[in-house]
């Protein structure tokens, strides 16, 4: 799996989990909604565009961690 591929992958579960959050599904955000928090996530919390990117092992650290997370909520 690439860098690109766990990035999209916590850019969904982010988006997933601040909706359950407030007792709704991601599916059922508009359009304009989901781009929305996918770029609030993707610029702003996984890949800053105002500093540096995160390393692939800061990436491989958050994915992995987000995989032990959905495996403890399973």
């Amino acid at each position: 799996m690439t860098t690109e591929d766990k990035i999209n992958e916590l850019v969904i579960w982010s988006i997933d989990s601040l909706a359950d959050v407030f007792g709704g599904k991601a599916d059922t955000l508009t359009s304009l909604q989901y781009n929305a928090l996918d770029r609030i996530f993707r610029y702003d919390g996984i890949v800053p565009y105002n500093s540096p990117k995160k390393s692939n092992a800061e990436i491989e650290l958050e994915y992995n961690e987000m995989l032990e997370t959905k495996n403890n909520v399973l």
